[in-house]
């Protein structure tokens, strides 16, 4: 229900205003999260995030994940960082917690590894998402997070 109430949201934001927000920090549960309007590497995303007070956001549920998603659908196929870094054969999130490998399957970690070290959600404007690994210095959107808006 909450994912069909987020979907609703994010569809009448775009409806209204003909566009998505980015740059904006909007709250969710006990976060606030901003979705870039430019696009920048790894970690020039990263670095930009810590600056603004957060850090490139990292996903702990399946609603912060669809929420995610939400930020980043848009009229356009897009593909945006999250905090999600390989290092030392390890999956780590920026803000320095390891990944829970009971949240993603090991065939997503598989297939993470086989293009790159850093992590990307895409969105489609048919609603499809998923994650993806890529090379660090690709240009991509991102979502930050951080505790208060």
């Amino acid at each position: 229900m909450k994912a069909v109430v987020i979907a609703f949201w994010i569809y009448l934001e775009t409806v209204i205003t003909g566009q998505k927000s980015c740059d904006e920090w909007k709250k969710f549960e006990d976060y606030c999260y901003m979705r870039s309007c430019t696009n920048a590497s790894f970690s020039d995303a990263h670095m930009y995030c810590t600056d603004q007070g957060g850090d490139l956001t990292s996903i702990s549920t399946e609603e912060e994940f669809l929420y995610i998603a939400s930020i980043l659908q848009d009229t356009k196929r897009v593909r945006g960082w999250i905090g999600l870094r390989r290092r030392y054969n390890q999956w780590r999130w920026t803000d320095g917690t390891w990944l829970d490998t009971t949240e993603f399957t090991q065939n997503y970690l598989d297939e993470w590894a086989q293009k790159g070290s850093c992590v990307y959600m895409r969105t489609t404007p048919s609603g499809r998402k998923k994650l993806f690994g890529e090379s660090c210095e690709e240009l991509l959107n991102f979502v930050c997070r951080k505790r208060d808006c």
